[in-house]
């Protein structure tokens, strides 16, 4: 089961971030359900000219997602990608997902997901 966490930012600036789900609860509010190896389905709505970001995303237990709305984690999704010349456009992946402490000196910001994209030279099986 996945957990999840709504964060809104104004002129992006944190307006605030809280957890959807109540604590210890299994029903349906705040929760999916999903594999673990699966690419969670993060989204993330704009509204009012781009002004207000809205970002609800998922995390594998109540308190990996208590800690994101805390700005102690945050995560990294990587991803493999491959530019197919047959139909000019490049086609990606999703191959891990990793949850990784927050570190402002070193540019990892609380409350904001890493995207990392491998560029493959060698077609993979799914290109």
């Amino acid at each position: 089961m996945w957990y999840g966490v709504e964060t809104v930012f104004i002129d992006g600036v944190l307006f605030g971030s809280r957890c959807c789900f109540e604590d210890g609860d299994t029903g349906p509010k705040g929760h999916c359900f999903a594999r673990l190896n699966e690419e969670p389905l993060n989204s993330c709505k704009k509204e009012f000219d781009d002004r207000i970001e809205i970002h609800f995303d998922w995390f594998e237990s109540e308190q990996l997602a208590k800690d994101f709305q805390s700005g102690k984690i945050t995560y990294e999704h990587v991803y493999d990608t491959y530019y197919k010349e047959s139909i000019k456009s490049t086609l990606s992946r999703f191959r891990e997902r990793k949850i990784i402490q927050v570190d402002v000196e070193k540019g990892i910001l609380p409350h904001r997901g890493i995207c990392t994209k491998n560029q493959l030279t060698n077609k993979p099986f799914w290109a």
